[in-house]
């Protein structure tokens, strides 16, 4: 108990020097969303060692990963903390710690997302300049939405007459048998 204990001041003694370690893994345990800010709770040694002696840190900003790119961590993620000259009250926490493989091979040069959480794109326009686009298996989704507009489109829809003005929605209208199966953008 006691060594622990001794480890416990060892580990905030070279935080607090300016000397000691600038850089710790430690896990999250606790994340303000407004704040864009973590507690963390770091490590000498394992941080899967249960008896490794710890300190944990009041609110810590999170280093964005690129300009305008934010990425909220989890309960229980492993993650850097940098400390300004070692001062424990003046860190900043680092997401990027490879805590995993991912669940697909990652080709040279790509950008590859995966999440358990939603990904949110927020910007006044979204440009998307590629001759190809993959929207992944949208079978259902992507089908029910189309066919269900076009449905929508085709059975509503008017035509205008010189003589009688406008003339009703179609006679047959359109239903599950006319729809496409096979959806497909190119």
């Amino acid at each position: 108990m006691i060594e622990k204990f001794m480890n416990i001041m060892r580990l905030q003694s070279s935080l607090g020097s300016g000397t000691g370690n600038q850089t710790l893994i430690g896990q999250v345990i606790a994340y303000d969303p407004v704040a864009y800010a973590a507690q963390v709770k770091l490590y000498e040694g394992d941080p899967t060692d249960e008896d490794a002696p710890s300190l944990t840190t009041g609110w810590l900003p999170i280093g964005k990963l690129a300009i305008g790119v934010y990425a909220a961590p989890n309960i229980g993620d492993l993650v850097q903390v940098n400390f300004q000259e070692g001062n424990i009250n003046n860190g900043i926490i680092n997401l990027a710690i490879n805590t995993g493989t991912p669940s697909r091979a990652v080709p040279a040069g790509t950008i590859f997302i995966e999440s358990t959480n939603p990904v949110n794109l927020v910007a006044p326009v979204v440009n998307i300049d590629s001759p190809e686009v993959s929207l992944g298996n949208l079978d259902d989704a992507l089908s029910g939405l189309l066919n269900g507009m076009a449905q929508s489109i085709y059975n509503s829809h008017t035509h205008n007459d010189p003589v009688s003005g406008v003339t009703g929605a179609p006679n047959e209208q359109m239903n599950s048998d006319t729809l496409t199966t096979s959806v497909r953008g190119n």
